[in-house]
């Protein structure tokens, strides 16, 4: 598509000086969520993968890149340990397939588990104690961090010893887990990671002023004892760290909980993965018994980018056009103002959506709105001065 000639547009009180370059025959991408008219110089931005123009309304966006997410693991974890020469086929962002051969025998299989306080024998029943107490409180420091004070529990309204354990949990709000074992008579209380550095600390609160639950009477700390947990890096993250070194920054994995994720590395327009292919040195580990990132398996997911759309293009140089209109469809055969000859414009009149400034700075250039319009040779009267361009 050919750029017209350069003419100066000037008949509307935006254009303080300078000729423009005008295409004359651009598509306004259809917008089926549009609430409002896009009203006369608006900031637009180019959509690369349709070559359309939308308004620019994001200086920052939400970036994903392409994926692949496999399908559950077909095995389990330790069975990789076995493997001293393993390898898969994967291709990224339309770049040759590549085989990655991985040596995952030196990973740790202890099974991995969390750390515990197991109190002493229960001191009180129901009625004979804990249901008298509106105040009871304990200190817990979990998974080496801070101390912290749980205070002001209520337990007049317990029948049973589970609902003193939900009582407490709900005070804990996530630090850790209460339990009560009916058969041995005792609460414990369980981290919720897992791994050496898991565990569970019970203390009185220092000067506290409530009923101290963890003595004898109550949890009974004094007669219980503390079982730290076991394993070591999360098993499917060491499995991870193997395969990501030997794709060497071609692409990304990562593990989510039953299953490989296989990431580009790339957020621009085209940015993709492949499906797994089988691996010709050792074991292939592409398939249903390990990674099993197969096609009919795995599940592609397309990059969600920027694709353009947060780097002005142009300005929108025509009558408004209604919300109806880009919700039905493209908008056909629109000009729009694409560049300049030092064209300084009244930036009072430019239009900027979703409550953009001209300052607000394009995180994926660093440059701001503003400059960004000032390399298209299109100038706002702040930055010219007596027919020059104000130095930067």
């Amino acid at each position: 598509m050919a750029l017209t000639a350069k003419v100066t547009v000037d008949s509307t009180g935006i254009v303080l000086s300078g000729a423009g370059i005008m295409k004359d025959d651009l598509t306004l991408k259809q917008d089926g969520g549009r609430a409002t008219a896009l009203a006369p110089y608006t900031v637009l931005a180019k959509e690369a993968s349709s070559g359309k123009y939308v308004p620019l309304e994001d200086v920052d966006p939400a970036v994903i890149p392409a994926s692949l997410a496999c399908g559950a693991i077909g095995g389990t974890l330790p069975e990789f340990a076995a493997l001293s020469s393993a390898s898969f086929k994967i291709g990224f962002d339309g770049e040759a397939v590549i085989e990655v051969v991985c040596d995952f025998s030196g990973i740790d299989t202890v099974e991995d588990t969390p750390g515990y306080f197991t109190c002493g024998a229960n001191g009180s029943a129901i009625g004979a104690g804990w249901d008298a107490l509106t105040d009871a409180e304990l200190s817990i420091a979990v998974d080496g961090a801070a101390t912290v004070d749980i205070t002001g529990m209520d337990f007049t309204d317990a029948t049973e010893f589970g609902q003193i354990a939900e009582i407490i949990n709900n005070a804990l709000v996530g630090l850790a887990t209460c339990t009560y074992d009916y058969d041995g008579d005792y609460f414990r209380f369980i981290s919720n990671s897992e791994g050496e550095t898991s565990s569970v600390v019970l203390t009185a609160v220092s000067g506290g002023a409530g009923t101290d639950i963890t003595a004898a009477g109550f949890l009974n700390v004094a007669g219980g004892s503390a079982t730290a947990g076991t394993g070591g890096e999360n098993l499917g993250q060491s499995i991870v760290d193997i395969i990501n070194a030997e794709l060497a920054g071609r692409g990304e994995c990562s593990f989510d909980g039953d299953k490989f994720i296989f990431w580009s590395n790339s957020t621009e327009y085209g940015s993709a993965v492949s499906y797994l292919t089988a691996g010709t040195t050792g074991t292939d580990i592409s398939g249903a018994s390990y990674l099993n990132g197969l096609t009919g398996t795995g599940v592609l997911t397309a990059a969600t980018t920027a694709d353009g759309e947060n780097v002005p293009a142009g300005i929108y140089w025509g009558s408004s056009v209604t919300a109806a209109a880009l919700v039905a469809d493209d908008v056909e055969n629109r000009k729009i103002l694409v560049g300049g000859d030092l064209l300084v414009l009244d930036e009072d009149k430019v239009v900027l959506e979703n409550s953009l400034d001209l300052d607000d700075v394009i995180t994926s250039t660093g440059q701001t709105i503003r400059e960004a319009l000032e390399k298209m040779g299109i100038y706002t009267r702040d930055n010219y001065i007596n027919g020059q361009v104000a130095p930067v």
